[in-house]
């Protein structure tokens, strides 16, 4: 699609008119074929919100529609999406650098990533979390639940929900309880709904004492109930197991 390679290089209201362009093709099953990386890429780069900030309203209203478009269809890989999310912030350079340049300056876009805010989901989060319109907190919502529902694996879900988590979702989402827009409601319930079936198919996985990470879970729920109590953990010959996040078959003795 031609329009897509114009976005590239436009900025302001162009960028805003080549958006709707973008939309209203994508809308009408034109021109998925020559959407590639790099484009998706740049139209989630597109998508952040400032509440102290000038922001960009039109181009960001556009890009986070696009940005459901993209998360939902089947005509663009779910992986290809990923990965040009998971690139967000990261310049867009065209050289023929030798690998290892390529590999030390990606490591400088990381570190600048981290500190302007443009960490993957970072801006789609930050739109949720806007108290300016509603329509674009429901979409950038919309967003999060394409990229979960559309995922290949659970291992790509768990993935979507451990970013997103660590940019803090929960407590943006928490903010916004009190919106009665149905649509906002639709996309609560359905974001509800992919997050307690995370929780049941973690109630089948086997606690393993030599597994870190079942480790850690297993100390922060223990924080979680007791925050001023000291725990020492030791376990007895029954099998530990995950279930509705009740441990059987461990006994703690606190200080």
């Amino acid at each position: 699609m031609l329009s897509v390679n114009v976005m590239m290089n436009m900025d302001g209201n162009a960028l805003a008119y080549c958006l709707q362009a973008i939309e209203e093709a994508m809308n009408y099953k034109i021109g998925w074929d020559g959407v590639e990386e790099k484009h998706i890429q740049k139209i989630f780069s597109l998508i952040g919100w400032d509440e102290n900030g000038a922001n960009k309203t039109n181009v960001v209203t556009c890009a986070i529609r696009i940005g459901v478009l993209l998360a939902e269809c089947e005509k663009v890989a779910w992986d290809t999406v990923y990965s040009a999310i998971l690139k967000t912030g990261y310049f867009d350079y065209h050289f023929d650098f030798i690998e290892f340049i390529k590999y030390l300056l990606s490591f400088v876009i990381l570190i600048i990533a981290e500190i302007s805010g443009t960490e993957p989901f970072a801006g789609v989060i930050a739109c949720i979390g806007s108290t300016s319109d509603v329509n674009m907190q429901t979409d950038a919502l919309n967003i999060v639940n394409g990229m979960i529902a559309t995922a290949p694996s659970n291992d790509k879900q768990k993935q979507i929900f451990n970013i997103i988590n660590a940019r803090g979702i929960h407590k943006v989402l928490q903010r916004q309880i009190n919106t009665k827009n149905p649509k906002w409601k639709d996309q609560i319930f359905a974001y509800q709904t992919h997050l307690l079936s995370q929780y049941e198919k973690l109630k089948i996985v086997p606690y393993e004492k030599t597994n870190s990470e079942h480790e850690a879970i297993l100390m922060k729920l223990w924080h979680a109930v007791f925050p001023d109590q000291v725990c020492y953990i030791h376990y007895t010959k029954s099998l530990l197991i995950f279930n509705n996040i009740i441990i059987i078959g461990i006994i703690k003795t606190c200080l």
